[in-house]
């Protein structure tokens, strides 16, 4: 992350200094969001994909076993 750019003179500046790490902590918690819906998608995605896979083809006994298509 990004650190909050320094405000001087400190005394008179407090109340800018406090917004800047508030929209800092904002941005931070829109970030993780992002992260985590992203992910959530990319994760949702492939589970329908195996459980499409898994309906169509079924399930192995054996990890040798051979895939073959179904006609």
């Amino acid at each position: 992350a990004n650190k909050v750019p320094q405000v001087l003179p400190y005394t008179r500046c407090r109340l800018k200094q406090l917004r800047f790490e508030r929209v800092k902590d904002y941005l931070l918690l829109e970030e993780e969001f992002i992260r985590n819906l992203e992910l959530k998608t990319y994760t949702h995605y492939f589970l329908r994909k195996y459980t499409f896979i898994t309906a169509t083809i079924g399930s192995t006994s054996s990890p040798n076993t051979p895939i073959t298509a179904c006609t």
